[in-house]
């Protein structure tokens, strides 16, 4: 019982900087210009793959071990378009 909190924690705390920080990344992308963006993401993915309909974009960020079965599909902030079909 104890671990499972110590777990549920350590995941919720994973998903709070992620979510922060994908505050701060979206509050910024306003004032880039086209290869400003290009940069950014030239430094954030590693490589995108595409079939038919399927595109899998692998990410060079590593993230803290695998935090395990979550929710289905995060919640999008507010405006977010939803990322149907996108496998990361």
């Amino acid at each position: 019982m104890l671990s499972q909190r110590v777990e549920l924690a350590k995941e919720n705390r994973l998903r709070q900087r992620l979510y922060d920080f994908a505050l701060r990344v979206q509050d910024s992308l306003d004032g880039l210009d086209f290869e400003q963006r290009q940069r950014l993401l030239r430094l954030v993915v590693e490589e995108v793959r595409v079939k038919g309909w399927e595109v899998e974009i692998r990410l060079r960020i590593p993230l803290d071990e695998d935090p395990g079965p979550g929710p289905a599909e995060p919640e999008s902030p507010q405006g977010s378009p939803p990322r149907n079909g996108v496998k990361e």
